[in-house]
Parts: C-alpha cells; sequence; structure tokens
C-alpha cells in the first residue's frame, strides 16, 4: 500500500457521512488526525491552501459551481503549472462533471455510489500519482515558481525542453503555449495549438487558449467559434462564460451576449461581473427596463451610474459615439451629487466629443471635469491640448499626426471589453464605483 508522507488533507465536503468517509480513507493512507482539515467555506479553504504547499484537496460536487470554481481557481493560480492533487466526488452521475474535471485538472472523479473500499482505492491511486518522485513534475513546478517570480523567459525555457523530451503530451502542449501568452507571443501560441485541433480534441483549455491567440491577431468569429466550442465541452465554467460575453459584446452581437451573461450568473448568483455584463447588455439593446428590474438593491442610482457608463464606453470604442453620449447622459442623472464619479463621466464624455469631431464640446466637458474634481489631471492635459490645437487653427490635426488625447487607464481599445466589466470588488462601495466610472471612452 502506497502511504502519503508529511503531507495534509483539505476536506471540503458537503454532507457529514460522506465527509466521515473520507477521514477514514486518508487515515487508511498514513494521514494522522492532526494533518486532516475539515473546511466550511471558500475563504476558509483559501487560507488552509496558502499554509500547505502540497496538500490533497477532496471536493464535492453538492457544493455548487460557485463554490467549486472559487476553491479550483484557487488550487490552481495564474502561474501555478503543477496544481494540487483533487479527488471530486459526486454521489450521482452528472455529464458536465468530466469537462468541469478536465477544465480544473482534477486528478480523480468519483461519481454514483460511494463507498469506503471505492474511495480507499482511489486514494491509493493518488498517493502514487503524485506523491512518489517525478521528475517531469518535479521540472513543472519549477516552471511554476518561476513564472510566479516574474522569470516569464525562464519558465518558457524549462517547458520548451520538457516538449522536446514528451511530444506528444496535451498537458505540455497547453503549458507552453500558457507561457507564450505570457510573453504576448500570441502568433506563436496559435502555432503551438493548431496540432491539438483535430474532431475528437476534449480540452477545453486548449480550445480557449486557441480562442484568445486568435482574438489577438484579430480574428474574432474564429475565437468566438472556439470559445463556444469550449463551452459546449464545459458550460461550467464561469471565466470562461465572461471572455465569451466581452468578446459578443466586442462583434456586437449584444443579445448572444445577455445569453451568455445570464448563463454565468445562473451559475453564480453573487458574481457582480456577470450582473454587471447582463445589465450593459440590456442597456446596449435599449431595454433599460430589464436593467431597473435586474438592479432593484439599495444603492441602485450608484450602480445604475456605473452600468450606464460602462455601455457609454463600450458604445463608444465601437465608435457609436451618439449612443455612447446618450448613455454618458443617463449615467450622469443617476450619479449628478456625487462630483468625483461625474467628474469621470464628464471626463469620458469629452473623449466621446473628441473622437466624434467635435473638440468645441469636448473642451467644454473637460471644463466640467475639472470643475467637479480639480485633481483629474488628465482632464486638465487634454484640454490644454486641445486649446493649443484651436489656437493654432489646425483643427483636429497638427499636420499629418492625429491628436492623442490622455485617457483615465491604460487599457486598450474594444478587444478588451472584459478589462472594463471585470473589476476588483472586494473592497468597499466607494473605491468599487470609482474604479467603474473611472474606465475611460
Amino acid at each position: 500500500m502506497t502511504t502519503v508522507k508529511e503531507c495534509t488533507a483539505l476536506i471540503f465536503v458537503k454532507r457529514p457521512e460522506l465527509r466521515d468517509l473520507v477521514r477514514q480513507g486518508l487515515k487508511a493512507h498514513s494521514f494522522t488526525t492532526e494533518s486532516l482539515h475539515t473546511i466550511t467555506s471558500p475563504r476558509e479553504f483559501q487560507k488552509a491552501l496558502q499554509n500547505s504547499a502540497s496538500a490533497l484537496c477532496v471536493l464535492d460536487w453538492q457544493l455548487g459551481m460557485e463554490a467549486l470554481t472559487e476553491v479550483l481557481s484557487d488550487i490552481r493560480q495564474e502561474g501555478k503549472i503543477e496544481s494540487h492533487p483533487v479527488l471530486l466526488l459526486s454521489s450521482f452521475e452528472d455529464k458536465g462533471l468530466p469537462g468541469f474535471a478536465r477544465e480544473y485538472l482534477i486528478s480523480k472523479v468519483l461519481m454514483g455510489e460511494l463507498s469506503l473500499d471505492l474511495i480507499k482505492k482511489s486514494l491509493a491511486q493518488m498517493a502514487k500519482l503524485y506523491f512518489e518522485i517525478n521528475p517531469i513534475k518535479d521540472q513543472l513546478i519549477a516552471a511554476g515558481k518561476a513564472q510566479r517570480d516574474g522569470d516569464a523567459m525562464q519558465a518558457l525555457s524549462i517547458l520548451e525542453s520538457l516538449h522536446e523530451q514528451y511530444p506528444e503530451s496535451l498537458r505540455l502542449h497547453t503549458e507552453l503555449a500558457e507561457a507564450l501568452a505570457h510573453l504576448n507571443r500570441w502568433q506563436e501560441v496559435r502555432q503551438c495549438l493548431e496540432a491539438l485541433l483535430t474532431p475528437e480534441l476534449q480540452s477545453p483549455r486548449v480550445l480557449q487558449l486557441y480562442a484568445r491567440s486568435l482574438l489577438r491577431l484579430g480574428d474574432t468569429a474564429g475565437a468566438i467559434q472556439m470559445m463556444e466550442r469550449a463551452k459546449f465541452l464545459n458550460p461550467n465554467n464561469m471565466e470562461r462564460l465572461l471572455e465569451l460575453g466581452s468578446i459578443l459584446i466586442q462583434d456586437h452581437q449584444v443579445a448572444k451576449a445577455a445569453q451568455v451573461y445570464k448563463e454565468a450568473a445562473q451559475l453564480a448568483p453573487q458574481s457582480k461581473e456577470a450582473k454587471m455584463g447582463q445589465a450593459v447588455s440590456h442597456i446596449l439593446m435599449d431595454e433599460v427596463n430589464e436593467v431597473l428590474d435586474m438592479m432593484r438593491t439599495p444603492t441602485l442610482h450608484r450602480e445604475l451610474g456605473a452600468v450606464f457608463n460602462l455601455a457609454g464606453v463600450i458604445a463608444a470604442r465601437s465608435q457609436q459615439y451618439e449612443l455612447g453620449l446618450k448613455l454618458y447622459n443617463q449615467a450622469l442623472q443617476y450619479i449628478e451629487k456625487q462630483h468625483e464619479l461625474s467628474a469621470r463621466v464628464y471626463f469620458n464624455k469629452g473623449l466621446a466629443f473628441f473622437k466624434f469631431e467635435r473638440p468645441d464640446e469636448a473642451i467644454q466637458m473637460f471644463d466640467k471635469a475639472i470643475t467637479l474634481d480639480p485633481s483629474l489631471d488628465q482632464a486638465a492635459t487634454n484640454r490644454r491640448v486641445l486649446m493649443a490645437q484651436q489656437h493654432k487653427g489646425n483643427g483636429l490635426h497638427s499636420g499629418s499626426k492625429a491628436i492623442e488625447l490622455e485617457n483615465l487607464d491604460d487599457s486598450s481599445p474594444l478587444h478588451e471589453v472584459r478589462d472594463i466589466l471585470q473589476e476588483d470588488l472586494e473592497g468597499g462601495e466607494e473605491s468599487e464605483l470609482d474604479r467603474i466610472i473611472g474606465r475611460g471612452a
């Protein structure tokens, strides 16, 4: 019998009777009582994971999609190539579970009637796979550490060497493509993954990464096709739904985007990003009543101001300037008494007027932004640039070079729509809305 030495286990299982079976099975493989940690929430799981570099994780499908996605994302952090061993338990057959397991590199899935003998057998297989000396695993760990330390080139070098040794490995192919993506070498990402794109491919992760490369290379239609294929294999990936929604908005398929965000909200009802994506989609379809019904909260006016501003940014970035200006005006109706937030919407209006080749109105908007928030340096800079151009009598251009105005952030145009929608919403309400409103056109 294979034993597991000097290792802890994190048991996040909803059902008490199943949790007891898991504890018995782990003790049969040399885990001590002290090394077994029963977890009751995703936050507690995250803290426990930080204190254990090689914990074996046992999860319960009945925890629900939102909790599972959160903890599995923690297990496989960005830049962390070798994940923790995970056993996922389900007392019933679910056709979506295998695709979900492949997505998150889950080591073992048990479905159906669960017995102590079956759990013991599965744990023995996992022990043999993950805790015996494995040079490939060691090198994957080294590559992951290099990524976390910011040495992307070292991570790439390790993975290239491994790929040369094991050219048939789907896992190494994928990790190599991920490393290239970290370096924004998207043409190489595409070339790396193309050989894997057979009709039999069952890896949603490969398809999503390939879709990202197509998007970066300007093939939006191809990116959508690959994302939808990945979604078919695993419809329960929250990150992919949000990413697909943003690409559909970029491609002006707003009704489809609204449906995708709706699916994301059903998976994770507490997701503000899914809720914001739904609301923006409905606004872009001129379905304001849908948004009002959706966002009945104590902070209704503040959230609506943020949503209309986001919709305005997206419209302006897709060169729908009249619609963008209309949406900015609607945003201002909800936050008119909040000067700093209003200043940022006026700033966005200034950018839209400028791009609409209406510089006089752009200057007026920057003036209003400065009046409401004198610390908004970008507004003062943009006003100064436009005034100088008018003084020279050169209109919008100086020679053959177009004027460039400052923005409130450094996000690139349209194809980064998700950057607009995806905010760190852990902080307080004021900081959250300030960030969302602060997105520029």
